[in-house]
């Protein structure tokens, strides 16, 4: 996990490690997570009116990952969102999870 405060360049990091930086940056080298590459992107490209847990689920099943829904469970825990858990996500027009929840 990557943390820090709100401006910190965060987002800009994992941006750049996956090659997601326009504008003429180069970058050469291989990331590679527990032999897994996986990214969540933290703006508004989430439709809002999903839940927390069902996103994670999709992202897993993306990723390549198989589950049951019990390790997703299991990260709900460890961030201390499992009260989140069946959120929904929300967006301009629905009350939801905050910038730095989603």
């Amino acid at each position: 996990a990557i943390m820090g405060p709100s401006g910190s360049g965060k987002t800009t990091l994992l941006n750049f490690l996956t090659g997601k930086v326009s504008g003429g940056v180069l970058a050469e080298g291989k990331v590679v997570l527990n032999g897994r590459n996986a990214f969540v992107p933290q703006d508004d490209r989430l439709h809002g009116f999903y839940t927390c847990k069902g996103y994670m689920k999709h992202y897993a099943h993306l990723s390549g990952l198989k589950t049951d829904g019990k390790n997703v469970d299991k990260i709900f825990e460890g961030l201390g969102l499992t009260n989140h858990a069946d959120t929904i996500v929300g967006d301009l027009f629905r009350n939801g999870l905050s910038g730095g929840q989603k």
